[in-house]
């Protein structure tokens, strides 16, 4: 149901999720993939649930990963980046989509 649902929206659209794959979503060029890296979702995870067991989050990290790996799809990392930092990258990947 994810995929058609995300398939049935506009063109402009922002999609989010823990389990939103390149394989479900398409590796396009009206795509972008905001990724931390592994060190810094580690990080994430372990200062949400200190001692906790994250390996199914970290295995879903690396299923994206693996996905974007050997494709052209466009990654940002987004370690130690501010909202704004992050929406600048955004748009400089898209500025020719965005004029």
């Amino acid at each position: 149901m994810i995929v058609e649902d995300v398939q049935a929206l506009p063109v402009s659209v922002v999609v989010e999720g823990a389990f939103v794959t390149p394989a479900m979503a398409g590796v396009a060029e009206n795509a972008v993939w905001l990724m931390p890296s592994k060190d810094e979702q580690l990080a994430r995870l372990e200062g949400r649930n200190p001692g906790g067991d994250h390996s199914g989050l970290v295995w879903g990290w690396e299923l994206v990963r693996g996905q974007l790996e050997g494709t052209d799809a466009r990654v940002i990392v987004v370690d130690g980046q501010t909202v704004e930092q992050t929406l600048t990258a955004v748009e400089q990947r898209f500025g020719a989509l965005l004029d």
